[in-house]
């Protein structure tokens, strides 16, 4: 018996996308729309820095009154103090390394192909970007839809930015009914 014909399909990019992805380059549209990620990235960034740093100054506000009347060791004092400013560097650390990984991977317009089964299971969500773990590696999604339209188990033709980890492109590779679920 003749096994049937693998199905293929596209998810998040147009036919264009999908020729200049398999030769490992990126399309003017997606460069277009990296760039706009880019912008979002950095607005989302500039807007939740803010709010951190004013909900940093409530609770050093907080502290200090507490430490003033009494209530409040000063160690504990300081110890809080010290999670809220370790808590703002890496928060400034982490979204700046992102952006600035995105910015290198528009200039350089290169995709690398990684194939392989889906995990959602232990995704997790960041605010700018949803994990998605496939086969031993864990790759970023900034597109809702794409990934909504990628299944657990299914096996993909990934496209991603080298330097950021970011799936811009998937082409399901699987057989018909070939289904692995986890």
């Amino acid at each position: 018996m003749v096994s049937p014909l693998p199905t293929r399909y596209k998810l998040g990019a147009d036919e264009n996308d999908i020729k200049n992805n398999r030769l490992g380059l990126l399309s003017q549209q997606q460069v277009d729309a990296l760039e706009k990620h880019i912008h979002y990235a950095r607005a989302y960034f500039s807007e939740y820095l803010r709010h951190a740093m004013v909900f940093g100054g409530v609770v050093t506000v907080g502290v200090f009154v507490f430490l003033a009347i009494g209530l409040l060791p000063f160690p504990l004092a300081m110890v809080i103090l010290a999670g809220m400013i370790a808590y703002l560097a890496y928060l400034s650390s982490d979204f700046n390394k992102f952006i600035h990984s995105l910015v290198i991977d528009q200039d350089a317009g290169s995709v690398r192909i990684v194939r392989g089964r889906t995990s959602k299971r232990i995704a997790g969500k960041h605010p700018l970007y949803w994990h998605l773990r496939v086969e031993v590696h864990t790759y970023r999604i900034m597109d809702e839809k794409l990934y909504r339209a990628l299944e657990n188990g299914e096996l993909y033709k990934l496209y991603i930015l080298p330097q950021s980890g970011v799936i811009i492109a998937a082409e399901h590779d699987g057989e018909l009914g070939g289904h692995y679920h986890l």
